[in-house]
C-alpha cells in the first residue's frame, strides 16, 4: 500500500470502475463500455485476443482500451490521423483481432500461432523514435504500475487532478488517466488551452503540456493566469526553448520540465517548480522508480544517457524481450555533482553533409540565440552533392541579415536550405510535422 492505494489490482477494470464513478472530467467514457465489451465478448472465445485501438473519440477511444486491457488482451493502440505510410507498416506488425476505429486495415485472426507476441496482457503504444518507422513499446501492468507509483511518490500526494489534452496514443497523453487511476484522482480532460476549465478546489491539479502548447499559452494572457492556478505544469516530448523558460518564469508559472520516453512510461526525471523558478534548467533528478547515468564526460563532453527503471518497457512489439535492465536512450547528456539530468542533444539523427556530422541541435540554438529566427527546426534533407544539406525551417526573427551566421556557425553547419513559416508545424507531442512542408 501507499497513500493508500493498492497497486495489485486489474487496470482494466479499475479504469473501467473509474469511468463508471465519474473519475473524468470533459469525457464520458462509460456510456460506450457495454458496446465495446459485447464486440470482445463475442470474439473472444477461450483465446488471448490483439485489439487495436485507434479511435478518433477520445472518450471512445479510453473505453475501448478499458475493456481490451480488462479482457486480457494485447491492446496495441494507434493514431485516427495515421496516414497510409503509417498503416503499411502497422499491417506488416500487428494482425488483430478486434479494431476499433476507423482504420484501412481488416481485422485479421492469426495471431495465435506467433511465438513473439507477449502472452500476457499488455498495452503497445507506439513510438517513432530515431528508427523513422513505426514501433510499439510494449508495456503491462507492472511497468504502468511503477511509472504511476514512482509520479505520486514524488509529488507526495497520490489523490490529485491529472489534466491533459494529449492524444492517448501518446504516452504523455495516456499516463495523466492512469497516474489518476491507481492515485484514486481525477483526470480532466482540456482539448487546447483555449478549451480551459476551473481547476478543481481544494485539491492539487497537475498539468501535462509539451512546450508547442506552452510557447502558444503564454501569448494568452488568460492562459498564462489559468495556467498559474496549476501546482505544476509537467512539460515533456521536446527540450524547452531558453526564451520560453524565461517568459513562463517571468510569469511565474510552475513548470516541471521532464525527461522520459515511451519505452519508460512517461518521465523518470522531474523538476520541481520551486527549482525551476529559482533559475534552474536542469530536467531535475530520477524520480523514486528510476535511475538514470551517463558515461562520463560531464557538461563539456555529453554522453549517451542510460536508464534503469521499474518503468521501463518489456520490448518491442515483435521483437525480443530486453534482458538488460539498463536501457541505452539515444540522448546525450550529463548529471552534475547533486545528480541533476541535463539533456543536451540526440545521438541521432545526426546530419552528415560532406562527410561532416553535424547536431542539428547545435544549429537551432545559434539560429534562435542570434535573433534570426524565433524558433527553428533544422534537418538533412537529401542532397545530389552533399549527401545530406542543412535545412533550416524558421519562424522569422528580429534580424534579417544572414551573412553574421558565419561567425556563430563553422562553413559545414550553415544551413544552405532555409524554409520561412509562420508556425513550426508540429504534432502533439511537439515532433515536426512534415506532410504539408516542400522539403
Amino acid at each position: 500500500m501507499l497513500y493508500g492505494i493498492s497497486w495489485r489490482m486489474n487496470l482494466g477494470e479499475r479504469l473501467i470502475d473509474f469511468f463508471r464513478e465519474g473519475g473524468v472530467i470533459g469525457l464520458d467514457p462509460a456510456r460506450y463500455l457495454e458496446e465495446y465489451r459485447a464486440r470482445v465478448v463475442a470474439a473472444q472465445g477461450d483465446r488471448q485476443l490483439t485489439i487495436l485501438v485507434a479511435e478518433g473519440d477520445p472518450a471512445r477511444f479510453l473505453a475501448a482500451l478499458a475493456i481490451g486491457f480488462a479482457a486480457g488482451a494485447r491492446v496495441v493502440v494507434a493514431s485516427s490521423r495515421w496516414r497510409a505510410h503509417e498503416w503499411r507498416q502497422v499491417d506488416k506488425k500487428v494482425l488483430a483481432d478486434i479494431i476499433f476505429g476507423n482504420t484501412p486495415l481488416a481485422s485479421r485472426s492469426r495471431q495465435t500461432s506467433r511465438k513473439d507476441l507477449p502472452t500476457g496482457p499488455c498495452l503497445a503504444i507506439p513510438t517513432g523514435g530515431t528508427s523513422g518507422q513505426v514501433r510499439f513499446a510494449v508495456h503491462d501492468e507492472g511497468t504502468l504500475g511503477a511509472a504511476a507509483r514512482g509520479f505520486h511518490q514524488w509529488q507526495q500526494e497520490a489523490a490529485v487532478v491529472c489534466w491533459s489534452g494529449l492524444p492517448f496514443h501518446h504516452v504523455s497523453g495516456l499516463m495523466p488517466v492512469v497516474r489518476a487511476v491507481l492515485g484514486n484522482g481525477r483526470f480532466a480532460w482540456t482539448p487546447g488551452i483555449g478549451a480551459r476549465r476551473e481547476v478543481v478546489s481544494g485539491r492539487i491539479n497537475v498539468i501535462s503540456l509539451v512546450p508547442t502548447q506552452l510557447s502558444r499559452a503564454l501569448d494568452d494572457p488568460g492562459a498564462v493566469g489559468w495556467l498559474g492556478k496549476f501546482s505544476t505544469i509537467l512539460i515533456g516530448g521536446a527540450a524547452i526553448p531558453a526564451a520560453i523558460r524565461r517568459a513562463a518564469r517571468s510569469a511565474g508559472l510552475p513548470l516541471s520540465p521532464s525527461y522520459g520516453m515511451t519505452e519508460t512510461a512517461a518521465a523518470v526525471c522531474a523538476l520541481r517548480p520551486t527549482d525551476f523558478l529559482s533559475g534552474d534548467d536542469s530536467s531535475g533528478s530520477a524520480l523514486p522508480h528510476g535511475e538514470v547515468t551517463a558515461e562520463g564526460g560531464g557538461r563539456h563532453h555529453p554522453e549517451r544517457l542510460y536508464i534503469k527503471s521499474q518503468s521501463l518497457f518489456r520490448g518491442y512489439w515483435g521483437d525480443p524481450v530486453i534482458q538488460n535492465p539498463v536501457w541505452p536512450s539515444e540522448d546525450l547528456g550529463f548529471l552534475d555533482a547533486a545528480g541533476r539530468v541535463y539533456v543536451t542533444g540526440r545521438i541521432r539523427p545526426i546530419i552528415n553533409s560532406g562527410g561532416e556530422k553535424i547536431d542539428p541541435t547545435e544549429v537551432e540554438r545559434v539560429l534562435i540565440e542570434s535573433g534570426l529566427a524565433k524558433e527553428a527546426h533544422v534537418l538533412g534533407t537529401p542532397d545530389s552533392q552533399w549527401g545530406e544539406c542543412v535545412t533550416a525551417i524558421f519562424v522569422p526573427g528580429p534580424l534579417s541579415d544572414r551573412s553574421h551566421i558565419g561567425k556563430l556557425l563553422a562553413p559545414h553547419k550553415i544551413p544552405k536550405r532555409w524554409l520561412s513559416v509562420s508556425r513550426i508545424p508540429r504534432n502533439a507531442q511537439g515532433k515536426l510535422d512534415t506532410s504539408g512542408l516542400s522539403l
